[in-house]
């Protein structure tokens, strides 16, 4: 028979860890979407980003016909100068000193005109893979 007056040494849950999962937490990802006319409000997606704290990796729409289609030339040119700005304030896939993953945060929650960006989502994929997923299903459904 067990003494009810005595403590018991709670057992303690043992913490089980694997490299993989203590380096990468999570990838976030946001849709780069081109509206000419904000108060039309008709997009279209034109780029992938997908970031975690060290990596970005970014994918622009090729469909260079399909912007043609949907905008004025200006404003397609506007947009080009804005992936050829992204692209080139990073080093090799990572954030640096002048673009931080706080600087594109800002950017994806407060820019409201003819470049937004949809809300972040999470992925436990890297970066690279996640990006090649997304533009794989983008492609399959005619939205990219």
């Amino acid at each position: 028979m067990q003494d009810l007056n005595t403590k018991e040494t709670p057992i303690q849950p043992q913490e089980i860890t694997n490299d993989k999962e203590t380096k990468h937490k999570s990838t976030n990802y946001t849709i780069i979407q081109f509206v000419p006319d904000p108060i039309a409000d008709e997009r279209i997606n034109v780029g992938i980003i997908a970031y975690n704290n060290q990596t970005i990796k970014i994918h622009h729409s090729p469909n260079q016909k399909r912007l043609e289609q949907f905008a004025e030339k200006e404003k397609i040119e506007f947009l080009r100068d804005f992936q050829q700005q992204l692209t080139s304030h990073l080093e090799e896939g990572k954030f640096t000193e002048k673009f931080t993953k706080n600087t594109l945060e800002q950017m994806i929650h407060t820019w409201a005109h003819i470049i937004q960006f949809t809300k972040p989502r999470k992925s436990l994929l890297e970066p690279e893979p996640l990006l090649e997923q997304i533009k794989h299903r983008f492609r399959n459904q005619n939205h990219y």
